[in-house]
């Protein structure tokens, strides 16, 4: 296929722009949560006659992963019942729930993208999953009017079932997508590029001709995916596209075979949602602006660490001792000094006395301390006893307001959730047309879980609730 410049990369290129202030933001929010951040602490560090030794305490840690660790990821779901009342539309509203039920329960047992997802979402304002259907393990659909064939169709499915999970989810990082500016709920378009190895690019495209193909099994290769939107242009149905890249040679391209593309991108509530915002407005990660509390906290806590140290371990001065002379230190020791009071030549040991850490840097870290805590909720998240909290119920409700921290997100993941049911629903009726099995993990505890057209009969839309682990302990 075509080598030369395309005009889709070209378009990524320009979309890069678009992104770069974010990803700074995510490669900064990353650096912080890893305590990353010595340089900013003291100016000088990386000094090789600099011997100050630089405390950071786990706050931008600990912020993010109190956070996640209070977020129950395992999404309720509830499915509204259609086609009037009656027991045969409550039965079926109930079968979609334990398959969708079961299908997450799948997705979390073996790839947990939820679970993984949170702390991206809370500290990079992001959270991207891809589903694709795994449609080299289905059998070949045949004709609609060929009933027998038909029949061996939903037969064969229903045993695929058994042995095989027909879907194939992925968390992508935050810095490999690059989705329309315009709507990241609803694109248009959704890039997906990063660096895979040669060997794994030969064997997804062995009739490749690029020069890549030549590097070794090891090397980095670019590896680029493009899905645009189906729509209707000019009152006919108009399929988008799915079309792939190694390096800048187009490797493969077709139809978008679903309804919808299959990149569901969500914002964890904390930027800014107006109309034209930018990205790095939009995707808003708790770390973001709280740099420079780790700073200042930091310093407080290295400038008092060093101060403690040096009046623990004060300076010795020690005057006409010889070299050579070592002085046993220790409770009950008795040092022994040459020389009398009157003596010049008397030999002399001197403890200097530091001052003590004046009162205003104690307060000054507690300050600092108080509003970290004050607005990350880290000690109220943690489990930890609250300073004027004397009763159960006003502990409760430090829990309640602690919680409301985390409501975008939860929105956010409850958005994402509904969307890619609603997909795995449409695969069912629209692309496999036959019922599909999943086995082993029904929430009900049922063996099995099946779910065909006729059951779905174009309805999608399914409602999602997230809990914290107060919320649950309520509602329990």
């Amino acid at each position: 296929m075509s080598t030369s410049a395309d005009g889709l990369l070209l378009k990524l290129e320009s979309l890069k722009s678009l992104y770069y202030a974010y990803h700074h933001e995510v490669e900064e929010n990353r650096r912080y949560y890893a305590r990353d951040f010595k340089a900013e602490v003291v100016i000088g560090e990386d000094d090789e006659n600099y011997n100050l030794w630089v405390f950071i305490p786990p706050t931008a840690r600990r912020a993010i992963d109190e956070a996640a660790d209070h977020i129950l990821y395992t999404p309720r779901i509830s499915v509204p019942v259609i086609g009037g009342a009656g027991l045969p539309a409550e039965e079926n509203a109930s079968m979609i729930r334990l398959f969708l039920s079961a299908w997450w329960a799948h997705v979390e047992t073996h790839v947990n993208v939820l679970g993984d997802g949170r702390k991206a979402l809370l500290n990079e304002g992001r959270i991207v999953v891809r589903k694709r259907l795994r449609t080299d393990l289905l059998p070949d659909a045949p004709d609609k009017g060929n009933r027998a064939a038909r029949r061996r169709y939903q037969r064969d499915m229903s045993k695929l079932g058994r042995a095989q999970f027909l879907w194939d989810v992925e968390l992508l990082d935050n810095c490999d997508v690059y989705e329309d500016p315009t709507n990241h709920r609803d694109p248009s378009y959704i890039y997906v590029q990063y660096d895979i190895y040669a060997e794994q690019a030969r064997e997804l495209f062995p009739d490749a001709a690029g020069n890549w193909t030549d590097l070794g099994d090891y090397d980095m290769v670019k590896y680029t995916e493009y899905w645009s939107k189906p729509g209707h242009k000019a009152g006919a149905y108009e399929p988008g596209r799915y079309i792939r890249w190694i390096e800048t040679e187009r490797v493969d391209e077709d139809d978008n075979p679903y309804p919808y593309i299959p990149i569901a991108v969500e914002d964890a509530g904390y930027g800014d949602m107006r109309p034209r915002a930018k990205v790095e407005e939009r995707f808003v990660g708790l770390t973001q602006h709280m740099r420079e509390v780790y700073i200042a906290e930091a310093r407080q806590m290295t400038t008092l660490e060093a101060v403690a140290e040096i009046t623990g371990f004060p300076l010795v001065i020690a005057r006409k001792l010889a070299a050579s002379r070592n002085l046993k230190v220790g409770p009950r020791s008795i040092v022994r000094l040459a020389g009398t009071d009157d003596d010049p030549t008397r030999e002399q040991v001197e403890p200097v006395a530091w001052p003590a850490v004046p009162e205003s840097v104690l307060h000054m870290i507690a300050k600092t301390t108080e509003l970290a805590n004050s607005t990350l909720k880290l000690n109220v998240l943690g489990g930890q006893a609250q300073p004027g909290v004397d009763t159960a119920t006003e502990a409760d409700q430090q829990i309640r307001n602690a919680s409301t921290k985390l409501s975008g997100p939860l929105a956010g993941m409850q958005r994402l959730v509904a969307r890619i049911s609603g997909w795995v629903l449409m695969d069912i009726a629209d692309y496999i047309e036959a019922p599909v099995t999943i086995y082993g993990v029904a929430a009900d505890g049922s063996g099995e879980v099946t779910l065909g057209p006729k059951n779905i009969d174009g309805h999608y839309d399914v409602r999602v609730e997230f809990r914290t682990t107060d919320m649950d302990a309520n509602s329990q």
